[in-house]
């Protein structure tokens, strides 16, 4: 799954910027830009 995520360059950052905390959230925020994430 990293390898998945890495290759669209998805940065796994919190809303609230504590890096380190990877969540849907967090996912749902770098990859809402039209790409459909389903875990």
């Amino acid at each position: 799954m990293e390898s998945w995520l890495e290759a669209r360059g998805v940065t796994f950052r919190h809303p609230r910027g504590a890096e380190g905390e990877v969540g849907v959230e967090g996912v749902d925020l770098a990859v809402g830009a039209g790409e459909v994430v389903a875990l």
